[in-house]
């Protein structure tokens, strides 16, 4: 199930980051880190500023606004598997 959140995560992100040469794009990734941990991230050097802005630039949140829109989902099928 985390394999799986990891990749709607990575898509959803991909789906909505600002794109001007599509390297940001190309460098969200998901890492599993043993059983339970899922890491999700964008390789490129400006992810972040691109995530949470700078004083001259406004954020364009794509990694914490796909989380939010995957992560229901992910416990939707969880509980469903555990009844």
């Amino acid at each position: 199930e985390l394999t799986s959140l990891g990749e709607n995560i990575v898509d959803e992100a991909r789906s909505i980051v600002p794109v001007r040469t599509g390297y940001l794009r190309s460098t969200i990734y998901y890492e599993r880190k043993g059983k339970h941990k899922l890491i999700v991230g964008a390789k490129a050097h400006y992810a972040g500023y691109v995530e949470y802005g700078t004083r001259k630039m406004a954020a364009q949140p794509y990694l914490r606004p796909a989380i939010a829109r995957c992560i229901p989902n992910f416990f939707k099928r969880l509980f469903r598997r555990l009844r």
